[in-house]
């Protein structure tokens, strides 16, 4: 006789599962309608480029990414395109790609009167950070565009991708 009434009828089921189909259906419709809900659909393959899952108000471009480090090693080779490390100075002086320059997305409002006196809107420009994992050179590209850049990419796979292909990195003392 306990056991009879601690067991579940079939009208207690189908509250559980009404119940729990309303509780979904409005996380869903709040995730939806709110601007920092979270993306169902990410980019998780890093050959596509940077990985991302972030809100639905934040994603990448992956149309201005660069996927090959043979390709941006050709770019460097030719001085195709100014070369910026957006990673903190610390890591750009651990290692970063040849002849980059160091503009670290964190001081990008402190650096802008630097970076205008050395790239000009007009000038074909290869963005970086650490691997496909990060984004922030995707964040800096935005803020180029802001500011009437034209000719910005990303190289996705950043200095982890291009150490993975045996290039070698360049890395200052101090």
């Amino acid at each position: 006789m306990i056991f009879k009434d601690t067991l579940m009828t079939s009208k207690d089921i189908k509250g559980i599962i009404i119940l729990t189909t309303f509780a979904v259906v409005t996380a869903l419709i709040f995730n939806h309608l709110s601007p920092n809900g979270i993306a169902f659909f990410g980019q998780w393959d890093k050959k596509n480029g940077v990985i991302n899952a972030n809100g639905k108000e934040h994603t990448v471009d992956n149309a201005i990414e660069i996927l090959s480090p043979k390709i941006v090693r050709q770019m460097i080779r030719s001085h195709e395109r100014t070369i910026i490390d957006v990673r903190s100075r610390y890591e750009y002086n651990q290692g970063h790609l040849p002849k980059a320059l160091s503009f670290p997305l964190m001081e990008f409002d402190d650096n802008v009167p630097q970076m205008m006196a050395t790239i000009k809107p007009h000038d074909p420009i290869l963005l970086y950070c650490s691997s496909a994992e990060c984004d922030s050179s995707h964040t800096f590209a935005e803020h180029l565009k802001l500011m009437g850049f034209v000719d910005v990419k990303v190289f996705s796979g950043g200095v982890a991708q291009w150490q993975d292909a045996g290039y070698e990195v360049e890395k200052n003392e101090g």
